[in-house]
C-alpha cells in the first residue's frame, strides 16, 4: 500500500541502540517547501531538547542557514557557530 506523505513530514526514522544504552536516532525530511525555515525550526527543536547538533553544508548554504537563525523566530535563540 502507498501512503502519501504531507510535504515536510519527516520519513521514517534509523534507530540504532548502543552498548551503553544510549539510542541514535537518524530522520530524513523533505518537499519541505520553504528549507531554511524548515532547518531552523528542527534546530530550534533540538536545541530546546538539550540536544547538540552539527550541520554541513555548502559554504553559501551555510551562510543563509546563519543569517535565518539570527531572523527567523524574534522569541527565540538558538545558539551556532562556524565550526573551522
Amino acid at each position: 500500500m502507498l501512503r502519501r506523505l504531507h510535504q515536510s513530514q519527516p520519513a521514517p526514522s534509523a534507530r540504532r541502540q548502543h552498548e551503553d544504552g544510549a539510542v541514535t536516532e537518524i530522520s530524513f525530511h523533505f518537499n519541505a517547501p520553504d528549507k531554511l525555515n524548515h532547518a531552523c525550526r528542527l534546530l530550534r527543536k533540538a536545541c530546546n531538547g538539550g540536544h547538540q547538533v552539527a550541520v554541513v553544508g555548502p559554504a553559501a548554504t551555510l551562510r543563509q542557514l546563519d543569517t535565518a537563525l539570527w531572523t527567523f523566530s524574534p522569541l527565540d535563540f538558538i545558539p551556532h557557530c562556524f565550526a573551522d
